[in-house]
């Protein structure tokens, strides 16, 4: 049997590489049967870049707009289930892109779990409370709630 597929979604742009990377990584390892897609997956080249990510083009390994864009909308609609942390956004929100990828999975019935502020008006939007099957206020309720829809053993054990 295969290990269910969970996409982990959130913002990328403007933020530091653990900003980006470190939620996702935890995440990972409080769901270790599970295979984890990230989008920043074969994107370590971000790492050197001397300023912040933006919602450019970048000419390195899946950097174009056509490969962010069909690589995340695969990774995205093969999946058993989307987490999205858009905990603690910054000024400006969640990305386009993220919106794009609750669609997409709203679209092919993928259970998103959505983790915002308790007062964040993003979630109060009727397309994200459509999308989202669950809101909650952290990442370790999310982990818990992912634990559970796939069956799997729910211990508390996400960690950041």
């Amino acid at each position: 049997m295969s290990r269910p597929i969970v996409y982990v979604a959130g913002p990328m742009s403007h933020l530091s590489w653990e900003e980006m990377n470190g939620w996702r990584e935890a995440v990972r390892r409080a769901l270790p049967e599970c295979e984890v897609l990230s989008p920043l997956r074969g994107k370590e080249w971000i790492k050197n870049m001397p300023a912040a990510l933006t919602s450019k083009e970048y000419p390195e390994p899946f950097g174009n707009s056509k490969a962010i864009t069909r690589r995340d909308h695969w990774d995205v609609t093969h999946s058993d289930l989307i987490i999205v942390n858009a905990h603690g956004r910054r000024e400006g929100g969640v990305g386009r892109a993220t919106i794009c990828e609750m669609a997409w999975a709203w679209d092919h019935q993928i259970p998103i779990i959505l983790v915002v502020d308790k007062d964040d008006p993003f979630q109060n939007h009727v397309f994200i409370m459509e999308f989202a099957l669950e809101i909650v206020p952290t990442l370790g309720i999310a982990v818990d709630l992912a634990r559970t829809l796939l069956n799997l053993s729910v211990a508390n054990v996400y960690q950041h």
